[in-house]
């Protein structure tokens, strides 16, 4: 995909990239899973931050792959809107007093996003 210009950061975003991190969010939520159904283990009633973290991961990269597709925007502007729109969450869930499923959710989408436009790994993409 071309490159776009946002918040005046000239970055490039490719559907390469996206593929692999949400190929390592996958694994890394079927390992936290433990090979358990994601499903079967919130109805548990256990408190599962890791493997609600690894899956919101997860959810966010699918979520910028599924809007950028049936949008036709390009994967950086995409993934920008999604983290703000992530962020927003993750602080009405704070002040709501969500519990800590919910918050490591929201907290790993966050983090998926960030490091998804994170063009040089370090951080310096400004979410």
């Amino acid at each position: 995909l071309p490159g776009s210009a946002v918040r005046g950061c000239a970055m490039s975003l490719d559907a390469a990239r996206l593929a692999d991190l949400t190929r390592r969010a996958e694994a890394d939520l079927q390992a936290a899973a433990g090979g358990a159904a994601v499903c079967t283990l919130t109805r548990a009633g256990t408190p599962a931050p890791a493997v609600k973290y690894a899956e919101g991961r997860w959810a966010a990269l699918r979520e910028v792959d599924r809007t950028a597709r049936r949008q036709g925007t390009d994967l950086l502007t995409t993934a920008r809107d999604a983290a703000e729109a992530w962020t927003r969450a993750r602080t009405e869930f704070l002040a709501r007093g969500a519990g800590p499923d919910w918050l490591a959710y929201r907290a790993g989408g966050i983090d998926a996003l960030t490091e998804l436009v994170d063009a040089d790994g370090t951080g310096s993409a400004g979410l």
